[in-house]
């Protein structure tokens, strides 16, 4: 399992576009992914859920992924992040 810790920086938080290309990325994998805020532990793969995380702006969420290819989907991943989504 890999871990990593990512500051949200688009402006509206993370909101059902983010959360879309986070479960895309997430769906074309075999591994498991969830995002730790605060106490909360959600499953990548679910738009939905992720959505429920009302996660602003400035605020810190931790990425666990856990397979074959955890590595790789970690860097696309932190690509997403790091680019704010493309917002």
């Amino acid at each position: 399992m890999v871990t990593k810790q990512f500051t949200i920086l688009n402006e509206k938080g993370f909101h059902a576009r983010p959360a879309g290309l986070l479960a895309k990325v997430v769906k074309a994998s075999e591994s498991q992914v969830h995002m730790q805020v605060k106490e909360k532990l959600v499953d990548c793969r679910s738009i939905i859920t992720l959505m429920t995380t009302a996660v602003r702006q400035g605020e810190e969420v931790e990425i666990r992924v856990d397979g074959q290819d955890e590595t790789t989907l970690l860097q696309k991943i932190e690509a997403l992040f790091l680019d704010g989504f493309g917002e």
